[in-house]
């Protein structure tokens, strides 16, 4: 591409076929961004030296404001689809800024990539960060998302049925604030959404407080566990007191509100009782071989051997008849101890504790899959930073939301079920 069909392109465009004000300059930088591979910072370079040209030979104002804000800014701010009152705060807080601050205002105006404005396209807006609605028509804009859009070239504001940032061709775009690497991610962090949620409850309503109805559930056990798996019992009663009964009080199970101390306990508690059931004899001592009977709805559930199980197995669609000895009535499955025992061992989370990360990775990535994220440290405001799937885990839930935390926040080392997530 040369120079000649770049000014040709460029004189074509302009209403008088050449330039006559600053805003025919910024033509120019977007006709040199179209028709080439030069950078942002070498498009503007290049016109920043056709402008000065021009403007010593005193061709073109350096700039024109009126009361209603810039004139060569204004139309550019009104392409986001603000409301008026969020554009009279930038033009505010514009008309605050020194010449120098409105110079690279105007050089960076609506001009950038997502990855330019975050490699220093930001730098000129910073002190539009805190730039938010009135609260009466906020429509869930939030600090961060105004210098974004006046950074971003072709980005408007999501409103309240997308998400913040909308480019054209490209997965739309969340901006949150964060504390100490944490973030709440609102609608998408549910925690009514995700089958983790009612497995957890299941998990407390099936095995750990059914426990306290049942007396000492080791004293009538024992009497049906090899000797040699007495130990692993009693350390398996240990755990469900410790790492969940004691966890976590029902109130706040039932009003998702679950602490970082419940995952810890829960995921240690998870990988303890997968050793004792699968690393020593208790698996194989118990057996729970049931036959229940429905007779118009009364349903009576019995004992029965593991041979007679395979009697029925085995005769089952054949005309000759069979015999079993069927052994006690059980009265109530969900007091029964031995029926107890059976749902710890089948457990999913007990069986295998990596599908409680891989439950916890999917929440994460069905946020990252719905939208990029650009992310703000209250620390360090109006620096963004572009939040990739891997840099964030799920760390606990508040307010019936599962909430993120950065992985390398000082917070988040060291602890195993935050680290294990991918």
């Amino acid at each position: 591409m040369t120079i000649d069909s770049i000014l040709t392109e460029w004189s074509y465009r302009l209403p008088s076929g050449y330039p006559t004000k600053s805003k025919d300059y910024e033509l120019l930088y977007h006709v040199i961004l179209e028709m080439t591979d030069l950078t942002p910072l070498s498009a503007r370079t290049i016109v920043n030296k056709a402008q000065g040209l021009h403007e010593a030979e005193g061709d073109v104002p350096a700039n024109n404001n009126t009361e209603s804000g810039p004139v060569d800014i204004k139309d550019q701010i009104s392409e986001i689809g603000l409301s008026s009152e969020i554009t009279n705060l930038i033009f505010t807080t514009y008309n605050g800024l020194s010449d120098l601050e409105k110079q690279e205002f105007d050089k960076n105006l609506r001009v950038h990539t997502i990855e330019s404005y975050v490699a220093g396209g930001y730098i000129p807006f910073i002190k539009f960060y805190g730039i938010t609605p009135p609260s009466a028509a906020r429509g869930g804009m939030g600090r961060g998302e105004i210098q974004t859009l006046l950074a971003v070239k072709n980005s408007v504001p999501g409103g309240t049925e997308r998400h913040d940032i909308v480019l054209p061709g490209q997965k739309e775009w969340e901006i949150k604030e964060t504390k100490g690497g944490k973030f709440d991610p609102a609608g998408p962090g549910l925690a009514v959404k995700f089958p983790l949620t009612k497995l957890i409850q299941e998990f407390y309503n099936n095995i750990v407080y059914p426990m306290a109805q049942l007396g000492d559930p080791y004293d009538v056990l024992k009497d049906y566990v090899d000797p040699a798996a007495l130990e692993p019992l009693q350390k398996l009663m240990h755990i469900i007191e410790h790492n969940f009964e004691s966890a976590i009080d029902i109130d706040k199970l039932q009003s998702f509100e679950w602490k970082k101390t419940a995952w810890v306990n829960w995921y240690a508690g998870f990988n303890a009782l997968h050793q004792i059931f699968y690393k020593t004899k208790l698996d194989t001592s118990v057996r729970d071989t049931r036959l229940s009977i429905d007779k118009d709805g009364d349903i009576s559930t019995y004992w029965i051997s593991d041979d007679h199980a395979d009697k029925i197995n085995l005769a089952s669609g054949e005309h000759a008849p069979t015999s079993i000895l069927i052994g006690t009535k059980i009265d109530d499955t969900n007091k029964d101890v031995i029926v107890w025992f059976k749902r710890i061992e089948r457990n999913i989370f007990i069986k295998n504790p990596s599908v409680f990360i891989q439950y916890l990775n999917e929440i994460k990535n069905a946020f990252f899959n719905e939208a990029n994220l650009i992310r703000f440290e209250i620390e360090r405001p109006a620096i963004p930073h572009i939040a990739l799937a891997p840099d964030f885990v799920i760390d606990t839930m508040s307010q019936g939301r599962y909430r993120f935390v950065y992985k390398q926040a000082t917070s988040a080392r060291g602890v195993d079920y935050l680290q294990d997530q991918s």
